[in-house]
């Protein structure tokens, strides 16, 4: 069956964790937002992310997600498709959405390479994409690889602006309408605290809202998926040089901030982080 129907508890008709998502969501510092839209990826900087991605997380979620030959697959906020390419070489299909026309030409590129014929790319907000349009009504798998959060935007105009509007409940709804098996990653939030190096650049340091937030949102809206934990080794988050780069990619920083700025960093980071990342793999199912 899908999802059980849950009785709510006194604490969750308190708590309106739709609206905890929202407006963490709002204020979150780690979206670069250009005139009210989220920040875009160059090819290069695709290539870049695929370069340093973590092996050992595709192999945790594939382990996880038992794809078979007949199988229809679903991949939204696919990125350069680093699980796109292993689930397009078992399964009968696999249709890949991301808002990054970069990310889409990295996976396109991979694809031709390894004469793969079975993946279509749909280039669009998630909750833009209209099932029997642009992609197929109803899927064997769906997954949403730590992207769920961005999956909630979508631009729209205000006036002569445009801005982001934020629904994870909509979100999740299409997802669960269109897929017979659904999963979701989450990175559980790591201890580093940025707080020093935000204020630097005169900004009040807010993270993405943790993966029990999704998954409270999930049974906010009668679901009840199980959670799964892994371990990976991510090296990115303790290693200095590469949290600049991802800072400055999102911010704009002066020249004569850059040196504050990775010395901030270095002084943020845990010196006994050994980069062990656990991730949540929130899913449910249908019978």
């Amino acid at each position: 069956m899908r999802g059980h129907r849950l009785t709510k508890s006194r604490h969750q008709q308190l708590v309106d964790w739709h609206t905890v998502w929202k407006t963490t969501m709002e204020e979150c510092t780690g979206l670069g937002r250009e005139a009210g839209t989220l920040k875009q990826w160059t090819v290069s900087e695709a290539e870049t992310f695929l370069k340093h991605s973590d092996e050992k997380y595709v192999k945790e979620v594939l382990d996880r997600i038992k794809v078979t030959a007949n199988d229809d697959i679903l991949d939204i906020g696919c990125g350069p498709g680093r699980l796109t390419i292993p689930f397009a070489k078992i399964a009968k299909s696999v249709t890949a959405v991301d808002t990054s026309k970069g990310m889409l030409e990295v996976l396109n590129r991979r694809a031709k390479e390894e004469k793969l014929g079975n993946i279509s790319c749909v280039n669009k907000f998630w909750r833009e994409v209209e099932a029997g349009k642009d992609i197929k009504k109803k899927y064997d798998i769906v997954v949403a690889s730590n992207s769920v959060n961005l999956l909630g935007a979508k631009e729209i105009r205000d006036g002569n602006k445009k801005r982001l509007d934020w629904d994870l409940v909509e979100t999740l709804q299409k997802i669960d309408e269109i897929g017979k098996h659904c999963y979701i990653t989450k990175p559980i939030l790591r201890h580093n605290n940025f707080s020093a190096v935000y204020a630097a650049l005169g900004k009040i340091y807010k993270p993405f809202p943790d993966y029990i937030v999704v998954h409270n949102v999930l049974r906010q809206i009668s679901l009840e998926p199980e959670i799964d934990y892994f371990f990976t080794q991510c090296k990115k988050h303790n290693n200095p040089e590469k949290v600049f780069t991802r800072i400055e990619w999102l911010h704009d920083i002066k020249l004569e901030q850059k040196q504050i700025i990775k010395e901030k960093i270095r002084c943020s980071i845990d010196k006994n982080d050994k980069g062990l990342q656990v991730w949540a793999l929130l899913h449910w199912h249908r019978k």
